[in-house]
């Protein structure tokens, strides 16, 4: 029983790691997107 909550817990901690990851990744994304738009706006 215990180990089974321990296992619950390990893997929603590790889901909201994961989640906070792609999350921090998107917004990276979108913002190298903007800048390679506007770069090629001024070519």
């Amino acid at each position: 029983m215990i180990s089974v909550f321990l296992a619950c817990k390990i893997i929603i901690r590790y889901m909201r790691c994961f989640y906070r990851y792609s999350k921090l990744k998107s917004k990276t994304n979108l913002i190298l997107e903007r800048k390679y738009v506007n770069i090629t706006k001024f070519v």
